[in-house]
């Protein structure tokens, strides 16, 4: 059995930019209250501290969704386990994988990660994102193409497997 990896570190990272993105708006805004008419001091100091709580939950929850979500190349599926409160562990067989597209948005490209999709035998191509269970919406690019690469050849290999008589 292999060892269970995460996403990549650029993937936290990524989480963590979407959820604290508010509360260091609440925080510059609060700033520019104070500046602009120091009477408005207390509203300032309020909207600071719900800043300061905006960033402290949204950095818990990022590391909850970055360290909730692993992988393991097992010798015969690729094993995904996900979930915060509720955990699901799905099992992809290698033979039933049939090919692995890296997607990437600008903004994603920037931030260095991008979506994994893994499709499998039965699955219609123009509905698996969101829906299959071989999707990493956020996977640090290099992980992606490690990921990538390593199950292409583990598919070749039980290609060759089933070709031998």
């Amino acid at each position: 059995m292999g060892t269970e990896q995460k996403l990549g570190i650029r993937t936290f990272l990524y989480h963590l930019y979407q959820n604290i993105a508010t509360g260091v708006a609440m925080l510059i805004l609060a700033l520019v209250l104070v500046i602009v008419n120091p009477g408005l001091g207390f509203i300032a100091s309020v909207l600071a501290a719900l800043s300061f709580l905006v960033v402290v939950a949204g950095t818990i929850y990022s590391w909850l969704r970055y360290i909730s979500c692993t992988f393991i190349l097992d010798e015969h599926a690729l094993i995904i386990k996900r979930g915060i409160l509720s955990k699901k562990e799905t099992s992809i067989p290698y033979r039933q994988i049939q090919n692995i597209n890296i997607e990437q948005t600008p903004s994603r490209r920037i931030m260095g990660v991008s979506n994994l999709i893994i499709l499998t035998a039965g699955e219609d191509n123009n509905n698996t994102v969101g829906k299959s269970e071989g999707v990493f919406n956020i996977i640090d690019i290099s992980m992606a193409r490690s990921l990538q690469e390593s199950l292409l050849e583990r598919i070749n290999v039980q290609q060759i497997k089933s070709v031998a008589p």
